[in-house]
C-alpha cells in the first residue's frame, strides 16, 4: 500500500481527470442496464435507486479496503449491508 503522501500526491496530478473521465462515461449506468435485464430474466422488480445504492456501497467498501491495506472490516460491512438489504426485500 502506498503511502498517504503519495496517495495525495497521485490524487491531485490525476483525481481531476479521472474523475472527468468517470462521469463522462457513465460510471454507473452500466451496472443499471446490466441489474434491469437480471432483474427481469429472475422475474423481480427493477428499483434503480436501491441499485445505486448497492453500486455506491460497494464502491465505497472498496476503497475503504484500498486505504486501510485490510478487507476484514469492508467484508462484516458488506454482509450486514447484504442483512439488510434482503430482510428489507422479504418485508417489502
Amino acid at each position: 500500500m502506498p503511502p498517504p503522501e503519495r496517495i495525495e500526491a497521485e490524487d491531485t496530478a490525476f483525481g481531476r481527470d479521472l474523475f472527468r473521465r468517470c462521469l463522462e462515461s457513465g460510471l454507473t449506468d452500466p451496472w443499471l442496464t446490466v441489474a434491469e435485464t437480471a432483474t427481469d430474466v429472475l422475474g423481480e422488480d427493477f428499483d434503480p435507486d436501491l441499485i445505486r445504492l448497492g453500486v455506491a456501497v460497494s464502491r465505497g467498501l472498496l476503497i475503504d479496503v484500498l486505504a486501510t491495506d485490510s478487507a476484514d472490516a469492508a467484508t462484516r460491512s458488506m454482509e450486514h449491508f447484504v442483512a439488510m438489504w434482503s430482510s428489507a426485500a422479504e418485508t417489502a
